[in-house]
């Protein structure tokens, strides 16, 4: 009865134990809806272009608007030296929220 320490927040998050090993991992924001703090997923897929390489991608943004996914684009290029000018980029946020 009362409340237990939580050994690891990141663990209880991520849905990951700490002996599991994968490259795939949850992005947990906090926003808020109103005065009530939400923690929303947001799910990412950067994939090759498919095809004959004619230069056409895919950009689909749910629940994120598109200036800012590009300004992201483009910090990440900028900063990270991640480019995804030729990929596909998918992003989701879950619940069917929409972030501003």
């Amino acid at each position: 009865a009362g409340l237990h320490p939580v050994l690891n927040p990141s663990e209880l998050f991520s849905g990951l134990s700490s002996d599991q090993e994968s490259s795939i991992y949850p992005a947990v924001t906090a926003t808020m809806e109103g005065t009530r703090p939400l923690l929303v997923e947001i799910q990412a897929l950067c994939s090759e272009i498919q095809g004959e390489g004619d230069g056409k991608y895919i950009r689909s943004a749910n629940g994120v608007n598109y200036s800012r996914l590009y300004m992201l684009l483009a910090v990440l290029s900028k900063h990270a030296g991640i480019y995804v000018g030729n990929k596909s980029l998918f992003i989701n946020v879950t619940g069917g929220l929409r972030l501003q």
